[in-house]
């Protein structure tokens, strides 16, 4: 029996439980009577996932007498099994099918079968379920230093070989061998300075049963470094504790396993505490006290991408620290050297010099041994991660960035002397875009775009206009730069739509944007994904095109004449540009509607380009001809 559940699936659902058990016992039980010999797998995968739903779907395949199509269609009727021979020679009589499309459609769902005489069955069903809006369950995940450590699992059965490197895949570099002799050819022939670290090794097995591997792989004097080893058995593990004494093996676990046991198993044969994490996409309660704690700290942001700055501003800015931003690795480095910072937030992918240089070359400089950097990439691959540790970084978040996830590390690291625990008050009034409801829009989940902002719905409507500027000819620059023979730009061009894809909320199309991207990194002759990322963008694009409308109407009903509110908005606005205050931008959207259809308009929109651009000089400059020309300047 094996448990294959898909990574993606929620863990907190909202619907019967009792319907959904009675179900899966009918068919587990049906699989059981009907398979005398082979294995039965039990797999959930997420076919539909909304903000208020999610579609999951249910199979449980046997490796039994299978079925005819004739006998297919006789089946899910009351007090009908596939012939009267099965129900003589395996007993029963069908209700239990019958019962379980009756749950099945009460789930929202349906219920069918794909089988072969002879080949086994599938019963598979669908079940419609509420979010919850409580935090997903913790799982457990190893500390940097372990991802990408190479595993090989050992097992004759495909399935479960199968079932466990994808498992196991998303944290480490994970090999598969279907014997216990394949399995030590393959330890022996792994590079001297790549040697397994760790071997998951099934019990009962043809021709060397694990016991007889272990005792071969431990005395091993082929291997450069002798692996842990855990056993894995579907019989009784003390029967296999017993036999395996004096073979010195690092842990046992029994099948069906659950991932959260054997991640955790994993940790504590390499002496590792567990550390708890919320799954991707999940917001919880952010640890106020502690981040109390750190506010006032002087952050780096390296990253050259606007969009992804101005997100990273807000954020850590209306949390209460002072944010300071470079556009790549070389202008961080030199940053780093000339003021002093509590941490550092560095991007991987960027030009001039990356993330991985930049922080070797920070690293260097014995006083900067102990400065907190964290990495951020929109690859959380467990390569990447080891990459980062080996550069000297000492955390990692993923983008698009989980805000809770960030200030967890940001408080796992940042360390603030009470004397500098002072809090940057920054204004998040949305008086302008409260009444605004954001529209549906084609291929964006705008309730997951507005979480990775902290529900900042002006930002969020910045971001997506500046998405739609920014990228509407990505994929004819991506086409360019490869046809050109430049892989890396047309890589890193695919990886930056992939990230803000992802901070937009547009899933799909970071999807199509990630498979370009793989084929750029590996030089293939074509990029066969650019097609279907072409056709995609196009209609996203378009339909962003609706928030125009939508933020003038708002604008022209909320906007009356009020001198005096003009004339307080034009003195914080210099204010902020005298001091290099990104919050100037949304100062000049709250004055903007007030000079409508004017030639005052367009000095302030040119104004608050310079903002967008950090060009905080220039736009202190155009604001006093500004000033003269609405005849308000003061000297």
């Amino acid at each position: 029996l094996l448990f294959s559940v898909d990574s993606e699936a929620p863990t907190r659902l909202m619907g019967d439980s009792l319907r959904l058990g009675q179900v899966l016992t009918n068919l587990g039980n049906n699989a059981i009577k009907f398979t005398e010999k082979g294995e039965i797998i039990v797999s959930v995968k997420t076919i539909e996932k909304k903000s208020s739903h999610v579609i999951l779907q249910f199979s449980v395949k046997d490796s039994g007498i299978g079925l005819t199509q004739d006998q297919i269609g006789k089946l899910f009727k009351e007090f009908s099994q596939a012939d009267s021979s099965t129900s003589r020679k395996y007993g029963g009589t069908g209700l239990g099918l019958t019962i379980s499309k009756k749950l099945t459609e009460m789930m929202k769902g349906r219920i069918w079968v794909e089988s072969e005489p002879g080949r086994g069955s599938s019963f598979i069903f669908t079940a419609t379920f509420g979010v919850s809006n409580q935090p997903e369950k913790n799982i457990l995940a190893p500390s940097i230093d372990l991802y990408g450590m190479k595993v090989l699992v050992v097992d004759d059965n495909e399935a479960s070989r199968e079932i466990l490197q994808e498992t196991l895949q998303t944290s480490f570099k994970v090999s598969v061998a279907s014997s216990g002799q394949e399995g030590i050819d393959q330890l022996e022939k792994a590079a001297q300075d790549q040697p397994y670290e760790l071997v998951l090794l099934d019990w009962k097995m043809p021709l060397m049963d694990g016991i007889e591997t272990a005792k071969l792989i431990k005395n091993s004097n082929k291997l450069t470094k002798i692996p842990s080893i855990i056993m894995l058995t579907a019989y009784s593990i003390e029967e296999v504790i017993l036999q395996a004494e004096g073979i010195e093996l690092d842990g046992f676990l029994t099948k069906p396993v659950n991932p959260s046991i054997l991640l955790d198993s994993i940790l504590e044969v390499f002496g590792k505490k567990t550390e708890e994490r919320v799954r991707r996409g999940v917001d919880s309660e952010v640890d106020t006290e502690a981040l109390k704690a750190i506010q006032g700290a002087k952050i780096l942001l390296v990253d050259d991408n606007e969009i992804n700055q101005e997100i990273g501003i807000e954020i850590l800015e209306q949390a209460g620290f002072y944010v300071t931003t470079a556009d790549n690795g070389e202008e961080a480095v030199e940053k780093v050297a000339q003021s002093e910072f509590d941490c550092v937030l560095m991007d991987i992918q960027m030009p001039v010099m990356d993330g991985y240089t930049a922080t070797e070359t920070i690293r260097k400089d014995a006083q900067f041994s102990n400065l907190p950097i964290i990495a951020m990439t929109a690859n959380a691959m467990e390569e990447d991660r080891k990459k980062a540790s080996e550069s000297g970084m000492n955390d990692h978040v993923a983008k698009p960035i989980d805000i809770k996830k960030l200030f967890d590390v940001l408080i796992k690291w940042i360390d603030v002397p009470e004397v500098r625990r002072t809090v940057k008050i920054t204004d998040n009034a949305d008086e302008l875009t409260d009444s605004i409801i954001i529209p549906e829009l084609y291929g964006i989940d705008t309730e997951i775009g507005l979480s990775r902002v902290s529900g900042n719905t002006k930002l969020y409507l910045k971001i997506l206009n500046k998405f739609r500027i920014s990228q509407a000819d990505v994929t004819k620059r991506i086409k360019v730069s490869f046809d050109a023979g430049d892989n890396e730009t047309s890589e890193r061009e695919a990886h930056t739509l992939k990230g803000l894809a992802g901070n937009i909320g547009a899933e799909a199309l970071q999807q199509a944007a990630q498979i370009v991207e793989s084929q750029a990194k590996s030089k293939n002759n074509t990029l066969t994904g650019l097609d279907n990322l072409s056709g995609l963008l196009v209609k996203i694009i378009e339909g962003l095109q609706i928030l125009d409308t939508k933020i003038t109407t708002a604008e022209q009903a909320s906007v009356e004449a009020d001198p005096e509110k003009v004339a307080s908005l034009l003195i914080k606005l210099k204010e902020l540009l005298n001091d290099d205050d990104s919050d100037a931008g949304d100062t000049l959207e709250e004055l903007l509607p007030f000079f409508k259809g004017t030639v005052e308009e367009k000095q302030l929109k040119r104004i608050a380009g310079f903002v967008d651009d950090y060009e905080f000089e220039d736009a202190l400059a155009l604001f006093c001809t500004f000033e003269q020309d609405v005849s308000k300047c003061k000297h």
